[in-house]
């Protein structure tokens, strides 16, 4: 199950076992700040009554919890849970020595693409060997996870276009993502297509967008998806845009996408977003089959 932070919900739960992946600012309409974000983890934290894999370095005192508590990073060998001999091959897929504190698993093939997902492996793997899993069962259940919807899902593969939709809607999502894709394809242009989820996440966070944007060779931002909210007065794509760093960049209305995509050059094309970008999905699988 995965626990949702927004409106607090998922202090709702009192799991046995929970791992912790992050403690990002964000929702700052429900939290007022970082410090509001990072003590409603805690209290979630509180609510665990075996066990807590948490990734290491987050700001949680294990003194104050009544769950058994780990850690786990990638390249962090403080860690109870890390990465060993780590390794990429052509296809963009990582392989690892998984080291726990019973003893080492060799060879871990990460069947999703990119570091995020590596980590997410230590993490699930963490909580299997926890439980008593056979090591060989949690290697292939790995290897043979290929990732869910809109996570780095690839829609067009072909000579010289290629189509990846992401659910990334936070910087820090959108980072991972594009660093992810830089690695598989560091000698192509990147065109990130990314449409801002709320005024409030917009206006709160537009600064570090831009920055994980500019990750790409070029950025297309559509308007801001309103969800729940009303108009924000000053709060655009423009404050994103004004601090992207890539020099090709463009502002589009939603309705004027497909349009554009038919008509630019497409070497490796990326959707992000988590509001009705995703109606875009097929249409645009089609016009670059098509190309």
């Amino acid at each position: 199950m995965e626990a949702d932070e927004f409106d607090r919900s998922f202090l709702q739960l009192h799991p046995q076992i929970a791992a912790i992946t992050a403690m990002d600012a964000d929702h700052l309409d429900i939290y007022k700040d970082l410090a509001h974000v990072q003590q409603a983890y805690r209290e979630f934290a509180s609510q665990v009554s075996e066990a807590i894999v948490a990734k290491y370095g987050l700001p949680l005192d294990p003194s104050t919890l009544s769950a058994k508590f780990y850690t786990y990073d990638i390249f962090n060998p403080k860690a109870d849970f890390h990465a060993s001999n780590l390794r990429l091959d052509e296809s963009g897929h990582y392989t690892f020595d998984l080291i726990y504190p019973q003893g080492v698993l060799k060879n871990v093939r990460v069947g999703t693409l990119g570091l995020l997902n590596v980590e997410n492996s230590i993490a699930a793997s963490a909580i299997c060997l926890l439980h008593g899993v056979d090591p060989e069962w949690i290697k292939k259940g790995i290897g043979s996870f290929m990732g869910v919807k809109r996570r780095l899902e690839e829609h067009v593969n072909k000579p010289g276009i290629t189509y990846i939709d992401d659910y990334a809607h936070h910087p820090a999502e959108l980072k991972g993502s594009l660093d992810t894709i830089r690695t598989i394809f560091p000698d192509r242009k990147i065109c990130a297509v990314f449409q801002p989820h709320l005024y409030t996440r917009t206006r709160d966070f537009a600064s570090e967008f831009a920055k994980s944007l500019s990750i790409a060779d070029e950025v297309v931002l559509l308007d801001i998806y309103p969800a729940r909210e009303e108009p924000i007065e000053g709060v655009s794509s423009e404050l994103i845009f004004n601090h992207i760093t890539c020099k090709n960049k463009w502002i589009l209305p939603y309705d004027k996408l497909l349009e554009w995509i038919k008509t630019h050059s497409v070497d490796v094309l990326v959707t992000f977003g988590a509001g009705s970008i995703d109606r875009l999905v097929d249409p645009i699988t089609e016009i670059l089959e098509n190309k």
